[in-house]
């Protein structure tokens, strides 16, 4: 090696030399100085930094612990042991697995907006905050959601009701799993759709036109979760809408939606009661419950809400299987419900 290379007379090496015998650029040994990071060992009589073997052993270990991603003040933490190697190991990787995190929801985002068909700088935005939410955020916009849908109804106090608004707000964990945070950000698109909204509310509000003066909405909440609970069994059991077994909880149901629009249990009502939940259906409800599932972590909706949805569809090959039937009785129903003042039933909510 040349003389620039070799160690100075007093045992030390001046900054160009320990950048040789180091391959760490000058500028950045400099930096490092500057930063306190390695300090040198003295200085020649022009002021020159010099460096000793300590140093060099010292650099050696910052170049490691920043090529690892650790930031210079946990570095200066190491080197003047207010760290131990395995604790400064251990706060990059925290560090890592937040930008991970990180990365996961710029992911869901662009995904989102390419599924959506919509990748401009304002949607961008905000799915991105939509994204970063926090769990108490989270909870207030679907919170926001349901008030706006359901707002005056059902009454504060009924417990279905209650169980219902509680499923209906996700628990997101603080590090979602990819197929979490999509459905996160789909689920909060549907819930903040004013089209969606919009079409929720008008049906809750053809529901509450189409009862009976005197409607005991208690009543119906209870026995809707009675039959819930009763079906549930049978449903979780693997039971198929279509199955000979479930026609006694269609009459259940069907029984319950007559008595509270007082109305005979007939194929022509179970057509109109049907009719009713089809008018008022929109595919995203659905779809919302699905991404709860998802979100919770759950293989399913909640056992309650995959319940009611199996009664609808349990409901509806019945119907199905009795077209003549509710035409025939449609016809002597008209004149009895013509006296009666009642009217097409609506899709109840809550069932």
């Amino acid at each position: 090696m040349g003389g620039t290379e070799r160690r100075s007379a007093e045992g030390r090496y001046t900054i160009g030399q320990l950048a040789k015998l180091s391959g760490v650029p000058v500028k950045t040994i400099r930096f490092y100085s500057d930063s306190g990071v390695l300090p040198p060992a003295g200085r020649t009589a022009a002021r020159y930094r010099l460096y000793d073997d300590d140093a060099r052993a010292r650099l050696e270990l910052v170049r490691s612990l920043r090529e690892i991603g650790l930031g210079l003040d946990t570095v200066r933490a190491v080197v003047e042991r207010q760290l131990t190697p395995d604790e400064a190991a251990r706060v990059q990787l925290d560090a890592v697995e937040a930008q991970l995190r990180a990365l996961r929801r710029v992911r869901g985002v662009l995904r989102a907006a390419l599924d959506h068909g919509d990748a401009s700088a304002g949607y961008l935005d905000r799915l991105h905050r939509l994204a970063r939410l926090t769990a108490t955020e989270r909870a207030a916009l679907i919170n926001d959601f349901l008030d706006r849908v359901g707002a005056g109804t059902p009454p504060e106090g009924i417990d279905a009701a209650e169980e219902l608004r509680r499923m209906a707000v996700p628990d997101l964990p603080d590090d979602p799993t990819v197929e979490q945070l999509d459905a996160w950000l789909e689920l909060a698109t549907i819930a903040t759709d004013p089209d969606f909204r919009r079409r929720l509310r008008a049906s809750m509000e053809d529901f509450w036109a189409s009862v009976p003066d005197g409607f005991d909405q208690r009543r119906w909440h209870d026995a809707m979760r009675a039959l819930t609970t009763e079906a549930m069994e049978s449903v979780l059991a693997g039971m198929a809408p279509d199955d000979p077994g479930a026609a006694r909880f269609v009459a259940a149901f069907a029984a319950a939606a007559a008595e509270a629009f007082r109305r005979p249990d007939t194929a022509a009502f179970r057509a109109e009661l049907l009719a009713g939940y089809e008018a008022g259906a929109d595919p995203r409800a659905g779809r919302y419950w699905e991404l709860v599932a998802i979100i919770n972590g759950w293989d399913s909706p909640a056992p309650g809400i995959a319940t009611t949805m199996w009664l609808l569809d349990a409901l509806r090959h019945a119907v199905r299987r009795a077209p003549a039937d509710a035409s025939a009785e449609a016809a002597a129903e008209a004149g009895a419900e013509a006296t009666a003042g009642s009217r097409r039933p609506a899709a109840p909510p809550g069932a």
